[in-house]
């Protein structure tokens, strides 16, 4: 049943049930919020007990004052226990006295209260204004999830269930020509939302560098490459590679100070799509030169440069080059 019904059931305002629901901790913060079964009838039984008459004057303060403890006691009960082993040490007495005095009416802790947020602020951090982008998100989110973006504010729980919603339905794409055309290949038009934080975009997360490794990967997955051979290169770099590689596209990455047999030189060229000799890092000629004895071979590239920025351009200028020829 809605809050909103229940309270007109039981003769009360939704404002004064909405009042008890949130000093008891429920999940609920919106007039037509649907209440489970059980804390329907939990409501029921604190608000079933007869309230004195308007008429009896002093005594109605009494009267309410003693609805306001039972709803108290009902909302949030405490417990005692009693059904517990008698302590054998001086130390097993004092550790006794005091969880006894801190589970007394009197010295209980009460809850804290959720922290809330206005919905404006929430969904600013995901970078969503405007009437018609909560519009077309109030049509992508299911029921319960469109409900709440209608809400003046949430609570923590209304946040991280909006928040798991948003994140699973919706596609976050920032400004950048290249993000904004290959999330409009990869996804429907109802499903992006334009962002003016780079951090928030799905594809580069607000990294040059990502960005980078996502068009070099877009341009192998057209020319049917995925196994990527780098030869060279500091550390650092094979690392940022590895951690930014995109779904889809395989490094194998070779240190530019090993050294390399011939047989595992030549079971690498035949492994990868794309061999690429990274010049200027750390890159021993003995390693290079064995990787290029097969002059003349179109899928071994060399990169002068030695930025993983420089590195992807290089390979989407050579692949859109193999296209055009």
């Amino acid at each position: 049943m809605r809050i909103l019904n229940l309270a007109k059931e039981l003769g009360i305002s939704y404002e004064s049930l909405l009042d008890w629901i949130h000093r008891a901790h429920l999940p609920y913060s919106n007039p037509e919020d649907e209440l489970t079964p059980a804390h329907e009838q939990q409501i029921r039984r604190i608000y079933s007990a007869p309230r004195s008459s308007p008429g009896e004057g002093r005594h109605k303060k009494e009267s309410d004052l003693d609805m306001d403890r039972r709803i108290e006691d009902a909302l949030e009960p405490w417990s005692l226990e009693t059904d517990i082993e008698l302590p054998e040490t001086l130390e097993e007495l004092e550790d006794l006295e005091r969880s006894l005095v801190r589970s007394l009416p009197g010295q209980k802790a009460r809850k804290p209260s959720s922290e809330r947020l206005s919905t404006k602020r929430f969904l600013e951090n995901f970078g969503l204004r405007g009437k018609s982008t909560l519009k077309r998100l109030r049509k992508l989110l299911p029921g319960d999830a469109a409900r709440l973006v209608n809400q003046p504010d949430l609570s923590e729980a209304q946040q991280a269930k909006l928040q798991t919603e948003i994140e699973t339905r919706a596609v976050f794409v920032c400004d950048h020509p290249f993000c904004r055309k290959t999330s409009s290949k990869r996804h429907s038009p109802e499903l992006l939302f334009l962002v003016n934080q780079a951090s928030l975009c799905h594809l580069c997360r607000g990294s040059a560098t990502r960005r980078s490794l996502e068009e070099a990967a877009e341009a192998c997955r057209e020319a049917g490459m995925r196994r990527i051979l780098v030869v060279g290169g500091m550390p650092a770099s094979h690392t940022e590679i590895d951690q930014n590689a995109p779904p889809g596209l395989e490094f194998r990455l070779v240190a530019g100070d090993l050294e390399r047999q011939r047989q595992r030189v030549q079971a690498d060229l035949r492994w990868c799509d794309l061999a690429i000799i990274w010049g200027s890092t750390i890159l021993g000629h003995s390693l290079s030169s064995g990787y290029l004895s097969r002059k003349g071979d179109r899928f071994i590239i060399r990169v002068q440069r030695r930025s993983i920025e420089a590195l992807c351009a290089e390979v989407v200028r050579h692949l859109e080059g193999r296209k055009s020829s």
